[in-house]
Order: C-alpha cells, then sequence, then structure tokens
C-alpha cells in the first residue's frame, strides 16, 4: 500500500494478487488500515512477464517494454538504463 501526496489530497494505491485476494477483500483491507471507508476509483488488473526474445532482426525492447515486473517500480528506470549498456557493448564489439 502506498500513499502519494497531491496538492488537494492524498491518493491511495494498494496492489494485491486476485489469486489470493477478492476486489472485496482488499478494499477491506485498506479501510482497516486508514481507519475509515474509501471510494475505489478502479481496479487495474495487470501481467507480470517478459520478452523471451527481447531484440528481433533491427528492434530491440528495453525497459518495460521488454519486461514488466511490478507497477510502481523504479528499479526499471535502473534495468533501461543496463540495457542500453548492455546493449552498447554489443553493439560496439
Amino acid at each position: 500500500m502506498w500513499q502519494i501526496p497531491t496538492q488537494t489530497r492524498y491518493g491511495y494505491g494498494y496492489v494485491y494478487s486476485d489469486a489470493f485476494y477478492s476486489p472485496e477483500q482488499a478494499k477491506a483491507d485498506v479501510e482497516r488500515v486508514l481507519g475509515h471507508e474509501i471510494e475505489v476509483r478502479s481496479d487495474i488488473c495487470f501481467e507480470i512477464g517478459r520478452l523471451e526474445n527481447a531484440w528481433a532482426g533491427n528492434v530491440l525492447a528495453i525497459g518495460l517494454s521488454s519486461s514488466f515486473l511490478k507497477p510502481l517500480e523504479s528499479i526499471s528506470i535502473q534495468g533501461t538504463i543496463v540495457q542500453m549498456v548492455l546493449f552498447a557493448d554489443q553493439h560496439l564489439k
């Protein structure tokens, strides 16, 4: 669960696996932590994964276009940089 301050309010988010939790259970969990009822604005479903072949011909998928591990993960920026460095190393050989 995370909290993001804006100019007029706080936004909250909660990540859960629907294999273990229902949307109703997740809502109840957030309300228990916050201590008040909430209005769920959206329930975004996503699948984690990666491309088996990120380089095909003259096309290279890097960053979130090649793999998606988890939303709101700042490590993806670092992963993109590492991928670009590895690509540059391969290209310059």
